[in-house]
C-alpha cells in the first residue's frame, strides 16, 4: 500500500470525486460556456457495453468538451484541442481495485463533475491566450487505469478494497475506450469529422499516452484534416533500467507486471513493433522509444521534474536525493553539490536522447526543455513564465504549430545548472 500512495503522490493528477450535477448535457446540442469550462458528456451506454468499451469498473466511458468560439476566430470551427486526462495508472489488480471505486477508474454521473477546465484543475494554460483558446477542446476521461492502451479480454474478479467479502470486477479496456472516444467524437454534437487541424496534448500520464498513441490517433482522424501535431507535457517517463529503486521496490520491475496484466501488447508505434523483437517490445509503450519511433510531428515540452531527476542507473539513495532536490526547487540548504551535478547529468542525458534520434531533426519538428522545476506547471502560472531567450512556453508552442511542416526542426534547450549556488540558471523559473 505505501508503494501505491508514493506513486500516486509523484504522478496522478487527481480530481475529487464529487456528487454529479443535474445539468450534465446530453448528446443533442453543445454550446459554448462563458466561464472558460468544459461540459461532461456520457458517452452512449448501450454501444460502450456492446462494444466492451469500458472503464476499470464497467460504466461507460465520457469526454468533456466545449465547441469552437467562432464569433472571436471564424476559422476555428475545424480546428481541435484534444488532451487526454493524466492520473498515473494502477501498478496491480488491488491497486486497480482500489482506483475503480474513484473517478479516476469509473465514469459513472454519480462519480464525475459535470465540468472541468482542460488540464483539470486550473485554467486553460498554455491555450487560453493563444490561437487555441477559440478551438474545439476535448479532454478524453483517464478511467481505465492503463493509458489507454490495455485490451484484455476477460474480466477480472479481484477482492473488493472494501469489503473482502465480495469481489469486484476489473476491465482492462483501455484501448478500446480510445478507438470508442474518437469514434464517438465524429458523431452530433462533436464534429471532428470536419476536422481540419487538430494538436493533441495532455500532462504527465497523459503526456505519456500522448507520446505512445500518436501514431495511432493519425489513422483515426478523417481524412479532411491537413495538420495533426503533438505536444506532450511533462511525461516523460523513459526505459531506464534502474529507473528509481527505493528499497526493495522497483518500479520498472513493477511496469512490467502492469504492462501484463493490462495486456498492452499492442501499444505504441508500429514502427517500433517493427524493429524490436517480440520479448522486447514493452520498450515500445516508455516515451523514448514511442517518441523515436513515432511518425507524427511533435513539440515535447519538459521540465526537470520528479521523472527526469529520479531516473538513476546507479544507487536508490542517489534517486530519492535528486527527487528531494527537484521538489525543493533546488533549494541550496537541501541540495548538495554532487546532487546538482547528477541533476544537470540526466537533463544532459535526455537532451542526447532527442539530439541522438533522427526524429528530434525531421523538419516540422521541435520542443522546449527547461531546468525549471514543476510536474504539474501547465497547470500553474510557471507555464507562461518558463523562458529560453525570452521566449515562453506557449509562444514557443505557438511558433511551432503556425510553422510550415517544412521548416527545420525548433528546440529550445536548457542552460547549463550552476556548480555553486544559487544552482538554477534560468531566471524566469
Amino acid at each position: 500500500m505505501r508503494s501505491t500512495l508514493l506513486f500516486s503522490w509523484l504522478v496522478a493528477l487527481p480530481i475529487a470525486a464529487s456528487k454529479f450535477l443535474t445539468n450534465v448535457r446530453r448528446h443533442n446540442e453543445a454550446s459554448r460556456r462563458t466561464d472558460g469550462l468544459l461540459d461532461l458528456y456520457p458517452l452512449d451506454d448501450a454501444e460502450a457495453q456492446e462494444r466492451g468499451a469500458v472503464c476499470l469498473d464497467g460504466s461507460a466511458p465520457g469526454v468533456y468538451f466545449e465547441p469552437a468560439d467562432t464569433n472571436a476566430d471564424p476559422t476555428a470551427a475545424t480546428k481541435w484541442v484534444i488532451a487526454f486526462k493524466g492520473g498515473g495508472w494502477c501498478w496491480n489488480e488491488a491497486d486497480c481495485a482500489a482506483r475503480a471505486r474513484g473517478a479516476e477508474g469509473s465514469a459513472r454521473e454519480s462519480t464525475l463533475k459535470n465540468t472541468m477546465s482542460l488540464f483539470g484543475n486550473g485554467p486553460l494554460f498554455g491555450f487560453a491566450k493563444s490561437e487555441f483558446a477559440s478551438y474545439n477542446h476535448v479532454v478524453l476521461w483517464y478511467c481505465d487505469g492503463g493509458a489507454f492502451a490495455g485490451d484484455r479480454a476477460d474480466p477480472v474478479a479481484v477482492p473488493d478494497p472494501w469489503d473482502a467479502s465480495k469481489n469486484i470486477t476489473l476491465y482492462f479496456r483501455g484501448a478500446r475506450v480510445l478507438d470508442f472516444m474518437f469514434d464517438s467524437l465524429k458523431k452530433s454534437p462533436f464534429g471532428l469529422n470536419d476536422a481540419t487541424e487538430v494538436l493533441l496534448t495532455g500532462g504527465s500520464a497523459g503526456a505519456f499516452s500522448a507520446y505512445m498513441h500518436a501514431d495511432k490517433i493519425a489513422k483515426m482522424l478523417p481524412a479532411s484534416v491537413t495538420k495533426f501535431r503533438v505536444a506532450p507535457i511533462n511525461g516523460w517517463f523513459a526505459y531506464v533500467p534502474g529507473f528509481f529503486q527505493q528499497a526493495q521496490r522497483n518500479f520498472l520491475q513493477e511496469f512490467f507486471y502492469f504492462y501484463h496484466m493490462q495486456n498492452l501488447t499492442g501499444a505504441g508505434p508500429a514502427a517500433c513493433h517493427a524493429a524490436l523483437p517480440k520479448a522486447e517490445r514493452i520498450k515500445c509503450v516508455f516515451t523514448d522509444y514511442s517518441y523515436t519511433y513515432s511518425k507524427t510531428p511533435m513539440f515535447p515540452m519538459q521540465a526537470l521534474d520528479m521523472f527526469v531527476a529520479s531516473s538513476n542507473t546507479s544507487s536508490p539513495d542517489f534517486a530519492l536525493s535528486n527527487l528531494n532536490c527537484v521538489m525543493k526547487q533546488l533549494d541550496e540548504k537541501v541540495c548538495t553539490t554532487e546532487d546538482v551535478g547528477r541533476l544537470a547529468t540526466h537533463l544532459d542525458n535526455l537532451q542526447q536522447v532527442f539530439k541522438g534520434s533522427e526524429k528530434s531533426q525531421r523538419p516540422g519538428e521541435g520542443g522546449f526543455l527547461t531546468s525549471c522545476n514543476g510536474h504539474r506547471l501547465y497547470e500553474s502560472p510557471l507555464f507562461y513564465k518558463v523562458g529560453d531567450a525570452g521566449v515562453s512556453m506557449p509562444e514557443a508552442l505557438a511558433a511551432w504549430w503556425n510553422s510550415d511542416s517544412k521548416v527545420s526542426a525548433a528546440w529550445h534547450t536548457p542552460c547549463a545548472l550552476h556548480t555553486k549556488a544559487p544552482y538554477q540558471c534560468e531566471a524566469s523559473c
